[in-house]
């Protein structure tokens, strides 16, 4: 898109974006929600799993991140150069988004696995009030 500053380069962006997803990984395997080699999927819904631990009084999830989308909605700073909310909801398969009807949704194990990991959460989560 071109909207890398001079201070900022795709490689270091890349190398940069690498750095967190390898954080996330040993923090999941530390946490004990996936194995050293866990898919991405596996991944995806250990990140909800995670979340569902904490104490936050409201957690919630994209419909695209529980089925593998990997395009970024509402990307800051665009206008033109890249549909932001004009993005079709999608699975992701083979690399590539793939259109998906909401009647098929519930039939894809990645959004049952998220929906299970969502669902561990409990009141007892939830700090009292003061």
């Amino acid at each position: 898109l071109g909207l890398y500053g001079a201070a900022t380069t795709p490689s270091a962006e890349a190398a940069r974006k690498a750095g967190e997803r390898a954080q996330m990984r040993a923090l999941l395997v530390s946490e004990g929600l996936v194995g050293p080699d866990a898919t991405d999927d596996e991944l995806v819904a250990a990140m909800h799993a995670f979340l569902a631990r904490t104490p936050s009084v409201l957690v919630a999830t994209g419909l695209g991140d529980a089925l593998g989308d990997r395009r970024q909605p509402n990307l800051p700073g665009t206008t033109d150069e890249y549909p932001n909310w004009r993005l079709r909801l999608a699975r992701w398969r083979d690399g590539a988004p793939e259109p998906v009807d909401l009647e098929d949704i519930l039939d894809d194990p990645r959004v049952l696995a998220v929906a299970k990991a969502l669902n561990t959460r409990g009141p007892a989560m939830l700090s009292p009030r003061r």
